[in-house]
């Protein structure tokens, strides 16, 4: 049941308007997931699209994503609707050649979007997570999701700052009260009071004073929340311009799609109410901190790592640095060389690019990391294409028999998409896929997919 506080709040905020947005909250919350660009999923054609995002597309129902090869070689996302209004505010912004900070990054729907976003533009992206296990869920969900132009961090914002490095872009999806999922996660009701919406808006300011410093001048600010929350929302977006002396920008969000333009004093911002659009509670705002940003020097910038020579770039499709670090040998694209070099200088990183290899002796074979990522030249390994029920099997790690395939390492795939590595041994098989990922629920008797 929803908090009669919360009830009386959203009253004032939203007038006669309050019916249709507590009736809203009865129904059922919308399924939508993000297609992978470079995944080559074939959407059905009968799939509702989301209007601000060019890859975002509503699900009928909720299917068991789990028992999906498909997700779990990154071909899509699961990811609230609203959300993705992230990637229409990108396109307004100048990302050629950015760096930017996903700065609460976990899980790590934001961060696939901004890397998506950058990786035609020769842009980088830094995933950070405050918390550990939730940063281990981000690095995996951005390896899966396959671009090398990433590196993710485990720091608190101080630690960021305090590396001198700049970002051209910055995000910061803030840590909130959570009403906005109140469809979706009934749990977060329990959860909500108004002592807990203000230290959530505290917490906020917190967090953006210690990390904002290493926001260029000129740089841009992506401010978001999953709240109704004036004091986490409007009044933190003034808070911003008066304290830190903030530009609030508008953003050109067409009319037809219902989202509220917000207002206070000299900020603004948008929400989205789920009797309006379809999707959970958001909001987001745009802000460009004053001045013009200055070049960073690039002489004397140190490569990272211990630079490795062919033929393991032989691996790949596309020119890079390969370097090897604590575990392994690891490739970065030479367009984002220079942001990789500074980030893996600066800070103590949990991944960096692609790791493309790991040693097996005084050899290497290929990473599981590998078998996702789009850089990976995939006639270098021999194929194997796997049906539906192998390779859920090969994502639990059953063991898989290939007698008639070549023997050493296969490559399984799923559509065409990679899975990760075997080691044929003829009569059996010795699986590449990590422990941790592996699936755990039983198989039942009937499969299928959504697409």
């Amino acid at each position: 049941m929803l908090p009669k506080a919360f009830i009386e709040r959203i009253e004032g905020q939203l007038g006669n308007e309050t019916g249709l947005f507590l009736s809203a909250l009865e129904t059922e919350s919308p399924v939508s997931i993000r297609i992978n660009p470079y995944k080559g999923l074939q959407v059905p054609v009968s799939l509702e699209a989301i209007p601000w995002s060019d890859n975002g597309y509503y699900l009928p129902e909720r299917p068991s994503f789990t028992l999906d090869p498909g997700f779990h070689s990154g071909m899509y996302y699961v990811q609230e609707a609203s959300s993705m209004s992230l990637e229409f505010v990108l396109k307004q912004l100048p990302l050629e050649g950015a760096l930017a900070l996903d700065l609460c990054g976990a899980p790590g729907g934001k961060s696939t979007l901004l890397a998506t976003a950058l990786y035609e533009q020769n842009g980088m992206v830094l995933a950070n997570e405050v918390i550990r296990a939730r940063a281990q869920t981000l690095k995996e969900n951005l390896i899966k999701w396959g671009l090398p132009n990433v590196a993710v961090s485990n720091l608190d914002p101080k630690h960021i700052a305090k590396s001198k490095l700049q970002f051209d872009l910055m995000l910061v999806d803030a840590p909130c009260s959570g009403e906005g999922m109140f469809r979706k996660d009934p749990a977060a009701q329990d959860e909500w009071s108004l002592d807990n919406v203000e230290l959530c808006a505290a917490r906020q300011k917190r967090i953006l004073s210690d990390v904002l410093p290493a926001l260029k001048d000129g740089g841009y600010l992506l401010y978001s929340t999953c709240t109704y929350s004036e004091a986490e929302n409007e009044q933190n977006l003034r808070w911003l311009a008066d304290e830190h002396e903030l530009e609030s920008l508008a953003i050109p969000f067409p009319s037809e799609w219902n989202i509220t333009e917000k207002r206070l004093d000299n900020s603004i911002g948008y929400a989205f109410y789920p009797n309006k659009t379809k999707g959970e509670g958001f909001f987001i705002a745009l802000l460009r901190k004053p001045g013009e940003a200055k070049e960073l020097s690039d002489k004397g910038l140190k490569k990272p790592g211990k630079k490795v020579e062919a033929p393991l770039e032989q691996w790949l499709n596309q020119p890079v640095q390969t370097f090897e670090w604590f575990d392994g040998i690891y490739a970065v694209p030479l367009n984002v060389l220079n942001h990789a070099s500074r980030l893996f200088h600066s800070l103590p990183l949990q991944y960096l690019g692609t790791r493309i290899a790991e040693p097996a002796g005084r050899e290497w074979k290929p990473s599981p990391e590998l078998a996702f990522s789009v850089i990976a030249k995939k006639e270098t390994f021999s194929a194997v294409e796997l049906s539906l029920k192998d390779a859920l099997h090969f994502l639990r790690r059953d063991e898989l028999k290939f007698p008639e395939q070549v023997q050493g390492w296969l490559r399984m795939e799923y559509k065409k998409q990679g899975l990760g590595y075997v080691k044929n041994l003829g009569n059996r098989s010795n699986s590449q896929y990590p422990k941790e990922w592996r699936i755990l629920m039983s198989l039942p008797e009937e499969l299928s997919t959504w697409y």
